[in-house]
């Protein structure tokens, strides 16, 4: 008999955290339940750590690969899965111990096919909390539809993969996968399986935690994390266009894409303004300005005309300000 859950944990190099994960899911108030955990190639400890609890604990089976990336790794982890339900875990993060049997129960009593929980945003060196909230009524269930326009509107449905429970026919039915070799690798992927959804249901409490340490992909600026974060948007676009849903959702796709981007600007300014005349900063001020006449400024005058367009004016505000400061700054 399959389990109603299977947690995939994608494990590369965390030796020294990889067990208060591991603690976290093992201790679960839910019993039918697997977890596999996916070990991409890493070149610590992690490896043993994980046998330990393979043998320790019938549930638990450890996937042993070559080193893909992230994207990878939850692939490979999708296709060992058995359960009804899926959930993903990063092997440094760790969960509240009723998170899945929350969210099972969510599941079971809205007949929903993805459930998304609130996650609290750790900070380890100061042991920090804090939760990320929804921005809109949660009473029952959203459409699909509903459920992306809060998507781009960054009400609180983030494309973090992690604190959402999937009906795993959604990634088998609709043939959806992580992109291998990504940056930003949940951006469409969240998208596609909220699109082909039939319902969306939410818990409004805190149950994962996100675990923030120095070196993480989301607060170290690349070329490459532009690059892939950018073709996430446009792949959402495509999606939209292809079901003929775009019209719908034009406004909000406008706006999300706008100040996504005027965003990732402003990171990648602000680094630029730290690192002075070196040469990786020298190859990012020429990767911006391709940019910003590529694909940055061609949207804004329609989403100026948006019902928020004050919160896009001042986004686009910040930007050019700091564009003007790295302007300054190189001249000088």
């Amino acid at each position: 008999m399959n389990p109603r859950l299977s947690a995939i944990v994608a494990v590369y190099n965390v030796q020294e955290y990889i067990a208060k994960c591991a603690d976290s899911l093992v201790n679960q108030s839910v019993q039918d339940m697997e977890i596999i955990f996916v070990n991409d190639g890493s070149t610590d400890n992690s490896l043993s750590i994980l046998r330990e609890y393979e043998k320790k604990y019938s549930f638990v089976r450890v996937v042993d690969k070559e080193n893909g990336g992230l994207s990878s790794a939850r692939n490979a982890g999708l296709k060992e899965a058995q359960g009804e339900y899926i959930c993903f875990i990063d092997g440094d993060d760790f969960i509240k111990l009723d998170m899945f049997e929350k969210l099972l129960s969510r599941a079971e009593e809205t007949k929903a096919d993805m459930v998304i929980c609130k996650y609290i945003i750790y900070e380890e060196d100061t042991k920090h909390e804090e939760p990320i909230a929804f921005n809109f009524e949660r009473k029952g269930c959203v459409d699909n539809i509903t459920a992306l326009r809060y998507y781009l509107e960054e009400r609180g449905i983030g494309g973090f993969a992690c604190n959402k429970l999937y009906k795993k026919t959604l990634f088998t039915s609709f043939n959806i996968a992580y992109p291998i070799g990504r940056l930003y690798e949940d951006i469409y992927v969240t998208a596609a399986l909220l699109y082909h959804s039939s319902s969306i249901a939410f818990l409004d409490e805190g149950l994962y935690y996100y675990v923030q340490r120095g070196g993480s992909i989301t607060k170290t600026p690349s070329l490459k994390g532009i690059t892939d974060f950018l073709k996430g948007m446009e792949e959402i676009k495509e999606l939209l266009f292809r079901e003929k849903k775009y019209e719908v959702l034009e406004e909000a796709y406008r706006i999300a894409y706008v100040s996504r981007v005027s965003s990732a600007f402003v990171m990648y300014y602000l680094y630029i303004l730290k690192c002075g005349r070196d040469e990786k900063s020298k190859e990012t001020r020429k990767y911006l300005k391709t940019l910003r006449k590529k694909v940055f400024w061609k949207d804004i005058y329609k989403t100026l005309g948006s019902r928020r367009n004050e919160f896009i004016r001042a986004a686009l505000l910040k930007t050019h300000l700091l564009y003007l400061a790295v302007r300054f700054k190189n001249k000088a």
